[in-house]
């Protein structure tokens, strides 16, 4: 036991011995560099400007101060120069004696020997800006060094004492180096202003090959004090650039001006890498996660799944391809996009969908196949990836009730042709038509003026009455043509019991021509045979919107919601055309008109009366005419989904009012967020998803 307790004591001793050996040594060798960095032992020269501020062609000079430095034991190293300045000539070194300093006689002989070095830099300044002069580093013999200030040049654009001095303007990116298909934010910066303002006029040129798309909200302003000055720089465009191949793209020089000058930003150079070929199919670059799903994993024949696929994350989300989706015995085709993204330093942020429709075509099981997707992130420059997928889609067999069901629904495929001529002409909707009013108008007015026909002269009455009516007969149509050969392929895919197929490609019609009754009318007719409920009401009721005189329609859609048992619908805004109310109140002014020429040239009193009554009759039709347009700009508004909920408030976890089946017809109000204020048949107003409504546009 005791030797243990001297061998710690030893150890004790040899650790306090050897902390104080290690600490004392700094103090033995002062000269001696222990831990330092050779940066640290870098001394600062005096150095200043003269003058520190110029105008273009003028000189300038740096001049640098170092005591104790002999003349012939000095190097200097130059920094590489802006070319907004020029060298003159090299530098001159001169030593000067220090002045002598009061004190013992034994230190003024001292102070007398000892002298310091001066160094001119002379230049001339080139181009007026602002121009930074990196330090100058001093080296003697023994490797001591001295380093200057970084000193700022202001180059004005005259000698005059007011006269500006303009800011820089340069590209900028986060990385010279990138791969195709990998989107980077580019800046065009103002550089080394003092202030902060707009320029007037920015002009760039889309870089080749590669998207070039300006966006808001990057980039940051950054400052750096020089000579006591604050300089910014700070972004005055912001771009999202894309390149779509690889090699070397340039994005173009650009101008920027302000006050009547304009700088430029050089061009500047991008070199762009090709992809690895796992991810040549994709081209995605980013950092993402990638997920699918199908909507129904079992249907009936002839119906209709949706997959969608969904990508979230960091990269180039406007730019990669989803990965191809095969499904044997099923017809594969695209229902839309969406994509909620926002700019960031790596490109965009966010998330992107794509939903393909999946039609089975024959019974059974059906593999629905969703191939790889992989991307490559830039930053480990580590290629992942998800898939591929596969889900199995059970296919019931179609029995007999689609063909019952034809022949007991009072509906009657419409044809191409009657599509065509179901076709509104709608004149209430184009102003064109609103001329054919001038003749009367005038008519009247002149009447009532004492200026009687054949003072105005025939010709020019002839020109006043038929002049609006030619404009409006050679004026192009306002109606579309309906797509011919689409609506044949439809019609007969409807008419061949192959739904699904039909209720598609109806539905692209309706996209390009919302406002064809007829098209609608065939649309809800797929959606009954679907058992699409939502459908078939919705477009029903938007055809009647549109053309309320359409019988076929108020037919199917009585029909319809009885089978439904849709007995507390929403009723229709209006039953009566605006046109039909537009054409009465076209021949109400013109037969205005010609008895106001009868007050005017008989004085008789039953002209008076007649222009007064159908004076009455013209403002009750204005009303009326007023009453049909607000009805027609009604939205159709109908619930999609199958108990959907309304809400007391527009919150997931507010209080549910009740719930509404599919097909219920609803009055839109106002829109929060997600949800929608709606009017129920019930007389009970509450939100509901906006997802769960099919809404019309006025």
């Amino acid at each position: 036991m005791v030797r243990h307790r001297r061998d710690r004591r030893r150890i004790r001793y040899t650790g306090v011995v050897a902390a104080f050996v290690f600490c004392a040594l700094p103090a033995l060798f002062p000269t001696a560099s222990w831990g330092q960095d050779a940066e640290e032992a870098q001394q600062t020269a005096s150095s200043r400007l003269e003058p520190a501020r110029v105008a273009a062609d003028e000189e300038f000079s740096l001049f640098i101060s170092v005591s104790d430095l002999p003349v012939d034991d000095l190097s200097i190293e130059e920094p590489d120069y802006p070319d907004a300045i020029s060298k003159r000539a090299g530098a001159s070194i001169r030593e000067l004696p220090r002045a002598a300093t009061p004190g013992p006689e034994t230190d003024r002989s001292a102070d007398t020997e000892q002298g310091r070095t001066e160094i001119e830099i002379p230049f001339r300044a080139v181009e007026p800006g602002r121009v930074i002069i990196e330090p100058v580093v001093l080296r003697d013999e023994d490797g001591n060094t001295w380093r200057t200030e970084r000193h700022l040049v202001e180059i004005a654009t005259s000698a005059d004492d007011d006269a500006t001095v303009p800011f820089d303007v340069s590209w900028s990116v986060t990385t010279d180096t990138v791969y195709e298909g990998q989107t980077i934010p580019v800046f065009l910066n103002i550089e080394r202003a003092t202030s902060f303002s707009f320029p007037d006029e920015i002009a760039v040129e889309q870089p080749e090959g590669a998207v070039f798309e300006e966006v808001e909200g990057l980039g940051s302003v950054e400052s750096e004090v020089v000579d006591e000055v604050e300089l910014l720089r700070y972004p005055v465009a912001t771009f999202l650039m894309t390149p779509s191949s690889e090699g070397d793209i340039e994005i173009p020089a650009a101008s920027v001006g302000e006050g009547g000058s304009a700088r430029r930003a050089q061009a500047r150079e991008i070199t762009v890498e090709q992809l690895p070929e796992q991810v040549r199919d994709s081209l995605a670059v980013g950092d993402y996660r990638f997920s699918a799903e199908l909507s129904h994993e079992r249907v009936t024949e002839g119906e209709t799944t949706t997959l969608t696929m969904r990508v979230e994350g960091t990269g180039n989300l406007d730019f990669f391809q989803f990965p191809n989706v095969e499904a044997d015995g099923a017809t594969v085709g695209s229902q839309g996009e969406q994509s909620d993204v926002s700019p960031v330093s790596a490109g965009l942020v966010g998330s992107r969908e794509q939903q393909l429709r999946i039609t089975p075509q024959e019974a059974g099981e059906t593999e629905v196949r969703v191939e790889r997707f992989s991307w490559l992130d830039p930053d480990t420059d580590r290629v992942s990836g998800e898939g591929p997928l596969r889900f199995s889609l059970e296919v019931d067999a179609a029995d007999t009730a689609i063909a019952e069901t034809q022949d007991d629904a009072p509906f009657e495929v419409l044809s191409s042709e009657e599509i065509v001529r179901a076709q509104p002409v709608e004149m209430y909707r184009f102003p064109v038509f609103y001329l054919l009013f001038l003749p009367p108008l005038v008519t009247i007015a002149l009447a009532f003026a004492g200026v009687g026909v054949k003072r105005v002269g025939s010709v020019a009455m002839t020109t006043l009455v038929f002049v609006p009516l030619l404009f409006v007969l050679t004026a192009s149509t306002p109606v579309r043509e309906l797509p011919k050969e689409e609506l044949d392929d439809a019609v007969a895919a409807l008419e061949e019991g192959s739904v699904a197929e039909a209720k598609w490609r109806f539905e692209n019609v309706h996209e390009d021509y919302p406002r064809s009754p007829g098209v609608l009318y065939n649309l809800a007719y797929a959606g009954y045979l679907s058992e699409d409920r939502g459908t078939a009401v919705y477009g029903l009721r938007e055809a009647l919107r549109i053309s309320p005189g359409m019988n076929e329609a108020r037919e199917g859609l009585e029909w319809v919601e009885d089978q439904y048992g849709l007995d507390r619908q929403v009723q229709m805004s209006s039953r009566i055309r605006p046109d039909t109310a537009l054409v009465g109140l076209f021949v109400l002014s013109y037969v205005m008109a010609g008895l106001a020429v009868g007050v005017r040239r008989r004085k008789d009193a039953r002209y008076a009366i007649g222009f007064l009554s159908t004076g009455l009759l013209m403002l009750a039709g204005v009303i009326f005419m007023l009453y049909a347009v607000r009805g027609a700009r009604v939205p159709t508004a109908v619930v999609a989904e199958q108990e959907t909920v309304i809400r007391q408030v527009p919150v997931v976890e507010a209080k549910e009012w009740l719930t509404l089946p599919a097909g219920a017809a609803v009055r839109p109000r106002d829109v929060y967020g997600d949800y929608r204020l709606v009017h129920t048949g019930f007389g009970v107003e509450g939100w509901v998803s906006s997802d769960a409504l099919l809404v019309s546009e006025p």
